[in-house]
């Protein structure tokens, strides 16, 4: 499907408002966002962003794969449940082995699951993005970098 028509679909009147307000959001941080592209099932971007939560004990790995497909989906005009857009990202981190993840579909599907459960049904989260920062902060939706910069500060304690 068409991001374009499932954001109309999806937000209706509103859609526009919204479109504007992610533009704005995006050109502070110096992104061009983008309303093209088709939209599909995330469940395999989301099967290799468990996959690289595992691989270091920090998130490094996780926090680089998300940010470069939040960049495909939001900018590149790139469908995140295409294979070789999946591939291509992990490339760009440096994570091994995820043709091997994408070829076998059980891999990190438990994990996947799991962690849909816990925090749908435990933060009630109905949309994404939705940000829990340090166990703490929870933010649902896209949020200006300046909210963003705040939640993070305080969750960290240097504000």
């Amino acid at each position: 499907m068409n991001k374009r028509e499932l954001y109309e679909r999806k937000f209706g009147a509103r859609a526009p408002a919204i479109v504007e307000a992610m533009t704005a959001t995006f050109a502070e941080m110096g992104e061009t966002y983008s309303i093209g592209g088709n939209v599909g099932d995330t469940f395999d971007s989301h099967r290799l962003l468990a996959y690289a939560e595992s691989v270091d004990d920090d998130y490094a790995t996780q926090n680089a794969l998300v940010e470069e497909l939040f960049k495909d989906y939001f900018t590149r005009e790139k469908c995140v449940s295409d294979r070789d857009v999946l591939l291509a990202a992990a490339q760009a981190v440096g994570l091994q082995d995820a043709a091997k993840v994408l070829d076998d579909p059980t891999a990190f599907a438990d994990a996947v699951e799991d962690q849909k459960r816990a925090f749908a049904g435990r933060h009630q989260i109905r949309g994404v993005p939705y940000f829990i920062i340090n166990g703490k902060y929870h933010l649902s939706g896209a949020q200006p970098p300046d909210i963003l910069a705040e939640a993070i500060e305080e969750a960290i304690g240097v504000a």
